[in-house]
């Protein structure tokens, strides 16, 4: 019944990846490089927002209808705890204002006066459908890979035609051991 494992047996074993430590680090430098990321754009000027939106499609293929929902909390039924709180797509919701009277704004929370808002729900409805004609506004999606699968793709053409807003993809530019963060927009 219980069979010797030859060396080579042994060896093979020893080389297969622990898939556990893997999701682990990559879960890791992802949210290393959304912190990098969100440093990066509110050193440009942008005011960051997390965005807690998804976009949620119904209906046949070929004929989907999209629309903007909130985003879900991730759920862990083992450990009976809360895994994410914010895991809306696109992550960062970006704000810069290009007027001079709004120049002093450098925080959500100042934007949020200024649009005369208490609630995060009506900020973001103030900025996706509302009068945003002094504001640059722009949807960040931060990728490690720098690509989307089909999902997000679809999700970013609909809210660039549906919502005009254009949504830009992060990404990590090596240059020797010092990591740059860089910006695509999704359609070109």
């Amino acid at each position: 019944m219980n069979k010797k494992l030859t060396k080579e047996e042994i060896i093979k074993i020893a080389e297969i990846p622990n898939k556990v430590k893997q999701g682990k680090s990559s879960r890791a430098k992802g949210k290393a490089f959304e912190r990098k990321t969100r440093e990066f754009l509110t050193s440009q000027g942008w005011i960051v927002n997390r965005f807690d939106n998804n976009v949620e499609f119904s209906g046949q293929i070929g004929f989907m209808q999209g629309k903007l929902t909130p985003s879900k909390a991730k759920f862990n039924p083992f450990t009976k705890s809360v895994m994410n709180m914010s895991s809306g797509f696109p992550d960062y919701l970006c704000v810069r204002s290009w007027k001079n009277d709004c120049r002093n704004i450098k925080s959500v929370e100042d934007f949020k006066k200024k649009c005369n808002c208490i609630y995060e729900k009506e900020f973001t409805e103030k900025l996706l459908f509302g009068n945003t004609y002094d504001f640059n506004v722009i949807l960040v999606e931060c990728k490690t890979n720098n690509k989307l699968d089909k999902i997000e793709k679809e999700k970013c053409e609909w809210i660039e035609t549906n919502l005009n807003i254009p949504c830009y993809i992060a990404y990590p530019e090596k240059i020797g051991r010092k990591v740059n963060v860089k910006l695509r927009r999704t359609k070109q």
